[in-house]
């Protein structure tokens, strides 16, 4: 129960996207919802991705394995 309104954050939000657009195709009654998801998708590790913020420890990394502990 996520609603129609409002960011949602992931982290790659490439792999959750296709992960929903899989599932709307398997579930085609679901495809416009899991569609509008797509769209209020927001990618929380782009800062780390594209080195905006930067730290040893992330051992030149951007996983969330690696980000999350520091």
């Amino acid at each position: 129960c996520i609603g129609n309104k409002g960011t949602i954050l992931t982290w790659n939000a490439s792999f959750e996207k296709g992960c929903n657009t899989l599932i709307g195709k398997v579930y085609p009654d679901y495809a416009k919802f899991y569609d509008e998801v797509n769209e209020r998708i927001e990618d929380l590790a782009i800062p780390f991705q594209k080195s905006w913020y930067v730290n040893k420890d992330f051992l030149g990394s951007y996983s969330i394995k690696k980000v999350l502990p520091v």
